[in-house]
């Protein structure tokens, strides 16, 4: 569970511009803290939380952000501080502070799923003409023996632990983990998928829903990455590491819902990634799932638990593209 920042720290760091501040975070996996901010237009409600160290690719960041906002896009941006910068170094650190969107948290349903399915296919449709020089890019992971048996071994450990009977599903996955760096990874790196900015985070627990739908509020995982992995990670982690959940991953009907209303505002499939659909999954279920289910599994969590079994029995063949 999160940290909490330093209430004295917080107020070091935005000066005057601080008005009010919420030492206890508001957000179990992160620091994020409410807060009042002045700003040219008044003060207005925030949260604080971090944001990236690198100066150059906050200033991309940010100018991505707006960029969705200008087109329409329900997202969030650095609010306009009075008399000093945001984001703002604080400590070993920087700091941002955004505007605090007023709503509710999804209801499980098929409407609430739809939206968020939407809402990435416009952020996808207004990021395809998006680039920055010092926006950061996925690295494609490197070989190395000591990382997979790593990932094995934690892989292994979490689910013989807490699911000792799907031992097929177990030595499937594993089995995946130690051939990826020759069979996924390279369809994928290698195949000049669309891509651009993509927050790689999209799932419920970073969403508000308000009366014009649900609101994106965090991108600070975003990289230049191939959009399918986007609509992969997001739908394998959609309803992760919040409550309510559906205690699984989605259904038929669900992501059929998720699909469809993603694809209604998307930029139109290409025939590589209507190909590689399959294969796209399977490398965020290895890359991203592993960490998730591994090392970063959070078993105790309300109903974390199912989505973590569902997790491990799900194969590509459930949300044909």
């Amino acid at each position: 569970m999160s940290e909490h920042l330093d209430p004295e720290a917080v107020r070091g760091a935005f000066g005057d511009a601080l008005v009010d501040f919420v030492g206890e975070s508001m957000y179990a996996w992160a620091p994020v803290h409410r807060a009042r901010v002045a700003t040219a237009d008044g003060v207005v409600d925030a949260v604080i939380k971090t944001t990236w160290r690198s100066p150059e690719k906050v200033v991309a960041l940010n100018a991505w952000q707006e960029h969705l906002i200008a087109a329409g896009v329900a997202v969030v941006a650095p609010l306009r501080l009075v008399d000093r910068a945001n984001p703002t170094a604080c400590e070993d650190r920087h700091l941002v502070a955004y505007p605090y969107v007023e709503g509710r948290p999804w209801r499980a349903d098929i409407g609430d799923i739809a939206a968020a399915g939407a809402l990435l296919g416009r952020i996808h449709r207004h990021s395809a003409d998006f680039s920055h020089p010092d926006f950061p890019t996925l690295d494609w992971p490197e070989h190395d023996a000591e990382s997979v048996a790593e990932d094995v071994a934690a892989i292994s450990a979490s689910y013989a632990e807490h699911l000792p009977e799907a031992v097929a599903e177990r030595d499937r996955w594993v089995a995946g983990l130690e051939s990826f760096h020759a069979t996924v990874l390279p369809q994928i790196a290698d195949a000049g998928l669309p891509s651009y900015p993509v927050s790689l985070d999209h799932r419920a627990t970073n969403l508000v829903y308000g009366e014009a739908g649900p609101h994106l509020v965090d991108l600070e995982n975003a990289e230049v990455a191939p959009r399918l992995l986007d609509l992969a990670v997001s739908a394998l982690l959609f309803s992760s590491e919040i409550a309510p959940s559906l205690g699984r991953l989605f259904n038929a009907a669900e992501w059929q819902a998720y699909r469809d209303a993603y694809l209604a505002e998307a930029p139109a499939l290409t025939e590589d990634e209507r190909r590689l659909w399959a294969t796209a999954l399977d490398y965020m279920l290895l890359e991203w799932g592993t960490w998730h289910a591994g090392e970063g599994a959070e078993w105790d969590y309300p109903s974390e638990s199912e989505v973590l079994s569902d997790l491990l029995r799900f194969t590509a063949d459930r949300w044909p593209l």
